[in-house]
């Protein structure tokens, strides 16, 4: 934002804009980490949560998908941090859900399925609330 008004969007790249639906965006405060909703093959269902770090020069790493501890065969959607770093939470369609339903972890054993900056990068999230 310059002067309160806002710039043009500007992609991520092709290493995290794919020709798939990416939605969802969540960056943590000190914008080590992105995680995100998406179609992309690769996948365990049709909606499922991935990761990636950023890198020097304002890049990102290439997409970890989450896995299946957090993704299902269905739709995993809304992910969120909590305000202090500590939880995740996300929206899934568990099999014998009434639909939706909001599940949580702790916040490092998600992020341990990417790079060991993000977990660092994690605790200075942390710090921020202390």
């Amino acid at each position: 934002m310059s002067e309160g008004v806002y710039g043009d969007p500007v992609g991520l790249g092709p290493t995290v804009n794919s020709e798939d639906l990416d939605f969802m965006p969540f960056v943590d405060p000190l914008q080590g980490f992105l995680i995100f909703a998406s179609e992309r093959p690769g996948g365990m269902g049709t909606h499922d949560i991935w990761l990636c770090s950023s890198e020097p020069g304002g890049t990102w790493s290439v997409p970890v998908n989450a896995g299946p501890n957090i993704n299902t065969a269905g739709a995993d959607l809304w992910p969120v941090l909590s305000p202090d770093g500590g939880l995740f939470f996300v929206t899934s369609g568990h099999e014998g859900d009434q639909g939706f339903n909001p599940y949580w972890m702790d916040a490092e054993d998600l992020l341990s399925v990417i790079t060991p900056v993000s977990t660092r990068n994690l605790g200075s999230v942390k710090a921020l609330f202390r």
